[in-house]
């Protein structure tokens, strides 16, 4: 492999185990690379080697744990890094697209160590812990699905990234600045967003058809801080659902046909929103009532035979349907079932 150099450290459970390339640099502070030889060296062999590697029994026997390293220039698509512990890393201009980092735990330290105009493209981050610099990264289509990116410290931040359909179901996300980035067709749903110290800002950051169903804005008590959004673009965007909507504060954020629940509306009034009078307001209890008639509609006929309890049901909710939404399509359907 062309211009790898990787300083770090494997701690196994008796002795030290080098990391698997052709160089390693104990410390940062030293200048010094101590080339190492013999079956630790098999990064240097290529990423299949590397995965075949760590999946055999030597292998398992050994806490997965990496110490400051730096890989440069490298194309190590596919690679497995599952289960690992990459502290202290720099990852510049490295494609990593495909690759494995499920229930990694990914950490730097401040501005000295980073992730830099790398491609994870369809890489799996899901259950993993990311607490790294990251700048002109693409995470396309990647999954972080229960996966917490977080820091302690406002340092931390991911600026100029593309994460384009990428998954954060479920995901926490505790992050200082978050800046110009790109979240398009994003699902954000039942995720957690924010506090971090002092606080979480998006700024610059386009979320266009991304969606946010169920997902919670957190408020910091000690702080006393909302998770911000400025200058960020929801055009088409899905916040219906969001819990506790009024812990987030957007300055100059564009809603243009953002779907939003109608009860945080006057909230919504008071923030400095784009295209205010272009929001798409949602009524939380017709999509209520539209599901239940889903089902029911499902349960009416089970095979020839009429399904009475939901058919009796059904009659119930055509009243509140008439009551409230007189001129609704599921009125007509409703009326259909039971004619």
């Amino acid at each position: 492999m062309k211009k790898i150099l990787l300083f770090t450290l494997i701690f196994g459970i008796t002795n030290f185990h080098f990391a698997l390339v052709k160089h390693v640099k104990l410390h940062v502070e030293r200048n010094r690379y101590v080339p190492i030889y013999g079956d630790t060296d098999i990064l240097a062999k290529g990423v299949k080697a590397w995965n075949e590697y760590v999946k055999t029994e030597n292998w398992k026997k050994i806490r997965r744990i990496i110490n400051y390293f730096l890989v440069k220039d490298e194309i190590l698509n596919g690679i497995n890094f599952s289960n690992f512990k990459l502290c202290c890393l720099r990852f510049v201009n490295v494609k990593m697209k495909n690759s494995n980092f499920y229930n990694a735990d990914i950490k730097g330290y401040l501005e000295r160590f980073y992730l830099k105009n790398c491609d994870f493209s369809n890489s799996d981050f899901r259950k993993a812990s990311i607490r790294v610099c990251t700048k002109n990264c693409s995470f396309k289509y990647a999954n972080f699905q229960s996966a917490k990116i977080y820091s302690d410290q406002y340092e931390y931040k991911i600026e100029n990234c593309t994460f384009n359909n990428a998954n954060f179901k479920n995901s926490k996300i505790y992050l200082g600045l978050i800046k110009s980035c790109n979240f398009n067709d994003a699902n954000f749903k039942s995720s957690k967003i924010g506090i971090s110290i002092p606080e979480t800002l998006f700024l610059n950051c386009n979320f266009i058809n991304a969606d946010f169903h169920k997902a919670t804005f957190n408020y910091s008590k000690v702080s006393k801080t909302k998770v911000t959004f400025k200058n960020c673009n929801f055009i088409m965007a899905n916040l219906f659902g969001v819990v506790k909507l009024n812990n987030a504060k957007f300055i100059n954020c564009n809603f243009t046909h953002t779907k939003v629940e109608r009860k945080w509306y006057n909230y919504l009034k008071t923030q400095k929103i784009k295209n205010f009078d272009k929001i798409t307001w949602v009524d939380a209890e017709y999509y209520k009532i539209k599901a239940i008639f889903k089902k029911l509609k499902s349960q009416i006929y089970s095979g020839k035979a009429v399904n009475i309890f939901s058919y009796e049901r059904l009659k119930s909710l055509i009243k509140i349907i008439q009551k409230k939404y007189p001129y609704s399509y599921i009125l007509k359907s409703a009326n259909a079932l039971i004619e």
